[in-house]
């Protein structure tokens, strides 16, 4: 999938805080089933962020999830997810100048609801690499 959007940070000494503003699109195939999941999202993850070497950040932290368009078929049933989910990340960052390399695993708290329902043990999780730049 692909991801963009905005981030700040705001730093006191070694310490700082690193809210986000993400919009992404994923898609995967169902496990045990014969179909493909479609997940448009915004994610507003709000880090606490550590500088470990200058150019190097430890990064972890609450993350807050909308759904905004997810859904797919799997064994002629129709998937729509339309619940959000609370979660967590945690990453690196490295910078060089203005530039930003970035690594983080998104995890989900709660599980993953399909109208209403229940799936189990489905939670909602990612791997992200980024690059960004800083204005």
């Amino acid at each position: 999938g692909w991801l963009a959007g905005a981030m700040l940070d705001v730093a006191w000494g070694k310490w700082g805080i690193h809210p986000e503003a993400v919009y992404s699109r994923n898609s995967f195939n169902i496990s045990g089933a014969d179909g493909r999941l479609k997940i448009n999202q915004i994610d507003v993850p709000v880090l606490l962020s550590y500088n470990v070497l200058g150019v190097l950040k430890l990064q972890a932290g609450p993350r807050f999830c909308v759904m905004d368009n997810a859904g797919g078929c799997s064994n002629n049933v129709d998937w729509h997810i339309k619940t959000p989910t609370m979660g967590y990340a945690i990453g690196v960052e490295g910078s060089l100048g203005r530039i930003s390399l970035s690594a983080r695993y998104n995890g989900a708290i709660n599980r993953t609801d399909v109208w209403g329902f229940s799936t189990g043990k489905n939670k909602n999780s990612n791997i992200q690499l980024c690059v960004g730049y800083y204005f």
